[in-house]
């Protein structure tokens, strides 16, 4: 990061680039701002991208459109995030929306990782602790993850379960040196948890599910951290699991981070449809199986009782 790099692209909005570009040493860079991860959107504003080295400088949406043209064109991607408000920078994938439904990618990871501490604990809390929601996910998706194991018989590792649980108790606020590092690596840590079992069963179950619904049915042009979905989605997909919700909440609210639904601006009537709608959602996204599966049966009072999820944090 030291020499000036010519010819570089930089993914990024008009706000990080005016407040924090100076910060990369580029000589004369193409600076592209980022408004959509819609594919459609993607493929006509980014599709003939060419470069050597490409930057993802912002949030996750700047980092995953840095890693999908990257992937198009074969450049270098170096992932310098502004806020650390999802695993984006650290993942094999990109996430993109195809009518107005998430999917991903396959892509690889950003080749360097470039974090300015100063930066990151500028933003907003809120905003980096959001990034606790694709950690605190483990508690809902591990149980989804062996409730599809007994269900269907697709393979599940105890092993790995165990140590995405332990992760949970590492939760601390990100808003010091030490917070971030500590949500930086049980990032890491969570990221190379799902590699080891080749898929994102460990941190990625009915919660996230919940959030993909919900964020399809905002308004248009409001926005809401995905964290804070998750989080949102944790809270409500845990009762539905059989589980205590008191107790992510407790973890939700030691990181800060926001899910309550007059705190998002969510009316109860959406998160009460959406609840209705989530089985239909799940063949929809092709989705793993997960508690989604079972809430129609649960409703209509035939459904048999899931399987203990051994192993779950005490609430």
């Amino acid at each position: 990061m030291r020499n000036a790099v010519k010819g570089a692209v930089v993914f990024t909005t008009e706000e990080v680039w005016s407040r924090y570009g100076y910060r990369l040493p580029l000589s004369q860079p193409q600076v592209c701002y980022v408004h959509s991860t819609d594919l459609a959107y993607l493929e006509d504003t980014f599709g003939r991208v060419k470069a050597e080295v490409i930057y993802g400088m912002g949030g996750g949406q700047a980092v995953d459109v840095a890693k999908w043209v990257g992937e198009r064109c074969g450049a270098r991607v170096v992932a310098v995030p502004t806020i650390l408000s999802v695993d984006a920078p650290l993942v094999r994938s990109t996430a993109v929306r195809v009518d107005s439904r998430v999917t991903y990618l396959p892509t690889r990871a950003p080749d360097e990782l470039v974090i300015f501490e100063d930066i990151i604990l500028e933003a907003p809390p809120a905003y980096n602790a959001a990034g606790w929601g694709d950690v605190l996910s483990i508690y809902t998706a591990v149980w989804d993850w062996r409730l599809g194991h007994q269900r269907t018989g697709e393979p599940f590792d105890e092993q790995v379960a165990a140590a995405a649980l332990a992760l949970l108790e590492t939760a601390v606020p990100p808003t010091t040196p030490a917070g971030l590092q500590a949500l930086l690596a049980a990032l890491k840590r969570e990221v190379e948890l799902c590699e080891r079992v080749g898929n994102a069963r460990p941190e990625e179950g009915s919660e996230h599910l919940f959030a993909y619904v919900i964020e399809s049915r905002l308004p248009p042009g409001r926005k809401i951290l995905h964290g804070e979905l998750t989080g949102l989605g944790l809270v409500v997909m845990s009762g539905h699991q059989g589980q205590d919700p008191a107790y992510i909440t407790r973890l939700l609210d030691r990181v800060g981070l926001r899910w309550r639904p007059e705190q998002l601006g969510i009316p109860p009537e959406v998160i009460a449809g959406v609840e209705r709608d989530l089985p239909a959602q799940a063949e929809l996204y092709q989705f793993p199986y997960s508690i989604a599966n079972e809430m129609a049966g649960r409703q209509a009072g035939t459904a048999t009782s899931p399987p203990p999820p051994t192993g779950t944090p005490p609430g």
